[in-house]
């Protein structure tokens, strides 16, 4: 997420990663790259307050504390939270899919131990010569 190069001559010091041109992140490799990257466009022989608000702005980002809050406070757009969600989901719908399936399943074993307390041995047979499928 590049800004524009007119955009880091407006000082933008509530949110250090629109500073960077970066979207809201925790990896300090995508800092950092963003951060050379801004330097690299704002060189400070060139413009020493765009760079000097772009280094404060790495700076803030450096600091495990600062960078939570300024990641936990930035605006994520949709489409990013979407990306981010998506694979967790994923994850989520498998596991409860788990166990609602492991849940049938304790279901099902709890009616027969309920069954076979209450049924005579010859009853116990006969269910399970009936419930066993003959193999074709």
């Amino acid at each position: 997420m590049a800004l524009p190069d007119d955009a880091a001559e407006s000082p933008n010091t509530s949110n250090p990663f629109l500073e960077l041109g970066l979207a809201p992140t925790l990896e300090v490799g995508r800092i950092k790259r963003a951060y050379f990257a801004a330097v690299a466009r704002h060189q400070p022989h060139q413009n020493a307050q765009a760079f000097q608000r772009i280094r404060e702005a790495y700076e803030k980002l450096l600091r495990p504390g600062d960078r939570a809050l300024a990641y936990l406070s930035a605006e994520i757009a949709a489409e990013e939270q979407a990306e981010c969600a998506s694979p967790y989901d994923q994850r989520i719908d498998a596991a409860r899919s788990a166990a609602t399936s492991a849940r049938v399943d304790r279901e099902k074993i709890d009616r027969f131990v309920a069954l076979a307390e209450t049924s005579s041995l010859a009853r116990m047979v006969e269910l399970c010569r009936s419930s066993v499928q003959p193999r074709e």
